[in-house]
């Protein structure tokens, strides 16, 4: 949806969407700066801004082929004006109340850019999406551009569910002020981690107070609540693994990021919708993008990293939140491109020296280094 939207809580909070635009509405709570406590980004140009003409609207995308950005539904779905509760499971605990989509505004007066204040790199042409009228489970869209954007490496889908304690970089274009009065002029980047899977409701303390009543918060299927880091902005914004794969999409979250969980969306609940958008924009999805990590160390160098989470089982402690199951590091040494390169490397160099060792000694000494047989 265009506008930045309080989603009524059956709770003492808003829960709001991430997306700005014509019609702000005022928070609950003031919203943390944009991507809380995060930096600027020069990493990932695949992350790009989603601007509209003559308009503030902006949403964060991300170039998952030549002509094909990913975003979150809410952001360029047509809201009818009523609104659906979003269950985690058969009850209301933790519901909310979204907004019901009657399909999807004119894709050609949006566009995307590397920065707010840049040129348009490439105009929508087409929206797609899975149909649904809400963005309960659905809040996934992708846009096909007008023309294949050059020299900027499009984002690898992760293919495989993360689990709890999973660390995600996030990254988006949202409010850098906790009155939502400036955005960002930049690609901002931050982490969070995965806090659960939906479908769930999910328990937390707000503030992180311990001392605090907990609130119940519900996700959807295909979803999964991450500890607060996104704001006004945001929505669409990737979510990247370990391995730099995007893994997720911001939804929505609080008011005030620090008040509790945020709701992503997972991109492996929704390959069907990805592929076939994928595959009518003129880019089938190939064996090449299955999951598995870059092998191209020279591409992948350039991406973010993210730490692994602590193994339970080595350090006694889970990264996960105490009211959900542990998890281990979803990154191990040998999903590592990098890691995966230092072994050839290693491979080589054991090689050449047994070559080496088992040299006629009678090889000429008396030849450059260069020229000796290998």
């Amino acid at each position: 949806m265009r506008r930045a939207i309080d989603v009524a809580c059956l709770g003492v909070f808003a829960f709001a969407f991430a997306c700005s635009g014509r019609d702000e509405a005022v928070a609950t709570r003031s919203s943390a700066q944009a991507i809380v406590s995060g930096t600027p980004d020069a990493t990932r140009p695949d992350v790009l801004v989603l601007l509209e003409d003559a308009s503030s609207f902006r949403c964060t995308a991300t170039l998952i082929a030549p002509n094909l950005v990913i975003t979150a539904r809410h952001c360029v779905g047509k809201s009818t004006g009523s609104t659906a509760l979003c269950r985690g499971d058969a009850t209301d605990d933790g519901a909310q109340a979204l907004p019901v989509y009657a399909g999807n505004v004119d894709a050609a007066p949006m566009f995307v850019a590397a920065t707010p204040s840049t040129t348009a790199l490439a105009r929508a042409k087409t929206i797609y999406d899975d149909g649904a009228t809400t963005t309960c489970g659905h809040d996934v869209a992708l846009i096909e551009l007008d023309r294949k954007i050059a020299g900027i490496v499009p984002a690898k889908l992760r293919r495989t569910p993360l689990a709890p304690g999973a660390l995600l970089v996030v990254m988006g274009f949202g409010w850098i002020d906790r009155n939502q009065s400036v955005n960002a002029t930049e690609r901002m980047r931050g982490s969070t981690n995965v806090l659960a899977l939906g479908p769930t409701v999910h328990s937390f303390k707000p503030f992180g107070d311990a001392m605090a009543t907990s609130q119940l918060v519900a996700v959807g299927p295909g979803e999964i609540a991450v500890s607060g880091v996104t704001t006004t902005g945001d929505s669409g914004g990737p979510g990247f693994d370990a391995a730099g794969d995007l893994a997720t999409l911001v939804a929505r979250g609080y008011g005030d990021p620090f008040y509790g969980p945020g709701t992503f969306t997972s991109v492996a609940a929704h390959l069907a919708t990805i592929d076939d958008a994928l595959t009518k924009s003129g880019n089938p999805p190939t064996s090449v993008d299955a999951g598995a990590p870059a092998q191209d160390a020279g591409v992948d160098a350039a991406r973010p990293e993210v730490d692994a989470a602590p193994d339970p089982v080595d350090s006694g402690a889970s990264a996960a939140a105490p009211d959900e199951a542990s998890g281990c590091a979803i990154a191990r040494a040998s999903r590592s491109p990098r890691g995966a390169v230092s072994v050839l490397a290693l491979s080589i160099l054991a090689a050449l020296a047994a070559r080496r060792a088992a040299r006629p000694r009678s090889a000429p000494a008396s030849l450059p280094a260069r020229a000796r047989p290998a």
